[in-house]
């Protein structure tokens, strides 16, 4: 049996509210939120494993993903994902961004990689502008060097069925779409 309480919409843990606006209590505490104290780590990772729930947004706008990534906590983030956070949330507002965006904006290349790693989409835009785009203006070289790799890995990827076997390439496809029966 799993100890750690599940949000679920069905049957919700009673506690995760108050679990997740402790979370964000903690962060708007810290130096996250504009403050000198450094952040509770230990805290706001117990508050994630028993149930905090995720979708809860601080005065800005911002999701626990979005402080966490401008934090540029591996562990909490990874935390974070686990538990089923969305990893595309956009921060509230008209200029919404998404942790990605965040993460190029600040140049925090592990965060970028771990989101990269994990699927994030690098095609959304805020304005017409993309995370990579956002790592390009603002200089954050180590960060624009991920999304190539990301992009290549994906590409790689979807060349391979889900059996392990490969695609066949576009000219065996077409050929066999050429071939008649009985041919």
């Amino acid at each position: 049996m799993n100890p750690r309480p599940i949000f679920n919409a069905a049957a919700p843990n009673p506690q995760a509210r108050a679990l997740g606006e402790e979370l964000l209590r903690l962060l708007a505490e810290s130096s996250v939120g504009g403050k000198t104290a450094p952040l509770d780590r230990a805290s706001c990772l117990s508050l994630i494993e028993r149930g905090a729930r995720l979708d809860l947004r601080n005065d800005n706008g911002w999701l626990p993903i979005h402080s966490i990534v401008t934090e540029n906590d591996a562990r909490l983030l990874q935390a974070l994902l686990n538990a089923g956070c969305d990893i595309n949330a956009r921060t509230a507002g008209k200029n919404s961004i998404t942790p990605l965006m965040m993460a190029s904006v600040l140049g925090h290349a592990e965060m970028a990689k771990i989101l990269l790693d994990r699927g994030a989409d690098m095609d959304c835009d805020c304005n017409g502008t993309t995370a990579a785009d956002f790592a390009r203006a603002n200089s954050a070289k180590t960060v624009l060097p991920l999304f190539d790799a990301a992009r290549a890995s994906r590409k790689e990827a979807a060349r391979w069925r889900k059996d392990g076997m490969p695609l066949p390439a576009p000219m065996a496809v077409r050929a066999l779409r050429l071939k008649k029966p009985g041919q």
